[in-house]
Parts: C-alpha cells; structure tokens; sequence
C-alpha cells in the first residue's frame, strides 16, 4: 500500500519508530473499513425491504449524499460506468437495481469513487 512507503526516518535507529507509525495507519485504515462495512450492511438490510416505488428512496439518498436537488438530479439522469453505462434512475425501477444504486451512492458518501 502506498501508505505504508511513506517513511519518515532521521537515522537507521528510527525502525521502531516506522513499525509503531505503520501500525497506526493500519489500525486506522481498519477503523475505516469496518465503518464502510457497517454502513454497507445496514443498506443491504434496508434495501431488502425497499418499497415497490424504490426509485424515491433512492433519489431521497441521492439528494442527501450529494447536497442539493439539482445535483441528484442530474447525478441520477448521467449514464454512469459503474451501472454498466445506465442512468441509476433507470437502474433503480427495480428492487434490486435500487439496492446497486443505494450502495453506490453508500460508496460516494465514503468518498469510494471507483
């Protein structure tokens, strides 16, 4: 990973001090993964029970991660690459493409792009 290259070493004696700081940025990195993996299960659970117009809730999650109406909007008409170049607005007509747009939108709040 290259967060674990970057070492800041003054003298060949400072390799406990690269252990200790290489530690904390994997128990960081952990801390972050088990929140992302947290919020994902959360979603799946409440993507399970999506109602039938499950495109609403979706738009509802759009506007809140992406902060105004007309970037939802917007957001949710742009083919995008990670739906297989379909408009998630098309995508979440059915319970199941809710869901894979609900955990990309999960994924963008988390700052996962890609």
């Amino acid at each position: 990973m290259i967060l674990l290259m970057e070492r800041e070493r003054h003298s060949p004696d400072d390799d406990e001090d690269v252990v200790v700081t290489s530690d904390r940025r994997i128990a960081a990195i952990r801390e972050d993964l088990a929140r992302v993996m947290t919020s994902l299960d959360r979603l799946e659970r409440e993507s399970a029970a999506d109602p039938p117009d499950a495109s609403a809730s979706v738009f509802a999650l759009a506007l809140e991660t992406l902060g105004s109406k007309v970037k939802a909007e917007a957001w949710m008409a742009r083919p995008n690459a990670t739906l297989d170049g379909r408009a998630p607005a098309d995508v979440a007509q059915d319970p199941d493409g809710a869901r894979r747009v609900r955990l990309l939108l999960e994924r963008i709040s988390h700052g996962v792009f890609g």
